[in-house]
């Protein structure tokens, strides 16, 4: 009894701890995400947002050479913005090295490294 009492109480508390993310419909990103471009790219931008795991994913091809990226969940305030899909390629690098670790000035001076 103390055994089942001792590990209800483990998952309660590590229920506890986990937040819920609020993610947006698919829907919701895409209206918001293209915002951030002139109106008369809006209609075929690709569109960048979230899964329901707060993942990156595609919610829209694109028709346009523009990309919009949604808000993002896991952060706090409201950031939307569009950008050419040639630098896609760069910050997708970007990210990678992060992920590998690298601080501001390692991943700029990495990156710069690559480009020349």
């Amino acid at each position: 009894m103390k055994i089942s009492l001792m590990l209800l109480s483990v998952v309660l508390l590590a229920a506890g701890g986990a937040r819920a993310l609020d993610v947006p419909s698919a829907a919701e990103q895409i209206a918001s995400a293209i915002l951030a471009a002139p109106e008369e790219f809006r209609a075929k931008a690709g569109v960048r947002g979230y899964d329901a795991q707060g993942e990156r994913v595609t919610l829209r091809e694109g028709g346009n050479d523009l990309i919009c990226r949604a808000d993002n969940p896991k952060s706090e305030g409201f950031s939307v913005n569009c950008r050419h899909r040639d630098v896609e390629a760069y910050f997708a690098r970007e990210r990678e090295l992060r992920t590998q670790g690298l601080r501001d000035k390692e991943r700029q001076a990495a990156l710069r490294k690559e480009i020349d």
